[in-house]
């Protein structure tokens, strides 16, 4: 995430207590213990997202996405299972991402699918 330290300033002000973490950083047994004592998982949308298998029951998955990711979190299904709640943000401001139509990791489809911004928030329900 571009801004993290804008995000966690406003996440703390909001009375959140946060713990910034680089899973590539951590033993397995620590990142074990982070994720049995989170309520909340939040993260860029990709494969250490789905480190939320191993949280409890009725916590909670933010998956921030690309601004250039066109279709719904993948991730979602997984929460639902997992008897968490999901949501997904999409960033709707291309000047504000890193990707762009080029860039072979954009998933805008040919057919220029792009969203609405009233269609960014989507919800999984607890299971």
């Amino acid at each position: 995430i571009v801004n993290e330290g804008n995000v966690v300033d406003e996440l703390t002000a909001a009375g959140f207590e946060l713990q910034v973490v680089e899973w590539r950083r951590m033993s397995l047994s620590e990142q074990l213990v982070v994720l049995e004592g989170a309520s909340l998982l939040m993260g860029v949308q990709g494969a250490d997202l789905f480190n939320m298998v191993f949280m409890r029951q009725r916590t909670c998955v933010v998956d921030v996405m690309p601004y250039c990711w066109a279709n719904a979190s993948d991730f979602w299904q997984s929460s639902v299972t997992m008897r968490q709640r999901h949501y997904a943000w999409r960033n709707p401001d291309p000047s504000r991402s890193l990707c762009h139509p080029k860039n072979l990791q954009c998933v805008i489809p040919d057919c220029g699918l792009d969203p609405d911004d009233s269609m960014l928030i989507l919800c999984g329900t607890f299971g």
